[in-house]
């Protein structure tokens, strides 16, 4: 996939609960990955939110997982371009787990890309398989031009 952000599931913790995920952005020639922490009820928000977006009276939605500066963070933003459902989602993504140059540095990418409301309904249903503990990835496929 050459735009897009791709989701798995790498373990569960199972003392507590918490979701180590493997994330993966691609945007033509901008690409990152990343480990994130975060729980199932996260992904259940951004499943059941979706769901019902692109419509209705919301005209943007945010997620966040992970903490922004800490050892992994996802953020994915989402607004309505046109009447026809097609969408922008300014995707940042930033990592402290790889080796970077220099004491506190980290590594990010931020990239925006469009979205056709048929991705988002993809996306909706792979993180229920993932949540109903199926194997495999959600994918959000983006777009190069919006």
């Amino acid at each position: 996939m050459e735009f897009g952000v791709v989701i798995r599931i790498v373990g569960v913790d199972p003392d507590d609960g918490m979701i180590t995920a493997a994330v993966d952005v691609d945007c033509g020639g901008f690409r990152g990955v990343s480990q994130l922490y975060t729980t199932a009820d996260a992904f259940a928000e951004l499943s059941s939110t979706l769901r019902l977006f692109p419509g209705g009276l919301t005209k943007s939605l945010k997620f966040e997982f992970g903490i922004p500066d800490s050892y992994g963070y996802l953020s994915l933003a989402f607004s309505i371009l046109d009447a026809t459902g097609r969408c922008a989602c300014r995707v940042q993504l930033e990592s402290n787990y790889l080796p970077a140059y220099g004491p506190g540095s980290r590594k990010r990418v931020d990239v925006d890309m469009g979205v056709e409301p048929n991705a988002i309904d993809r996306l909706v249903f792979d993180l229920q398989n993932l949540l109903n503990s199926e194997p495999g990835e959600a994918v959000l496929e983006g777009l190069e031009k919006f």
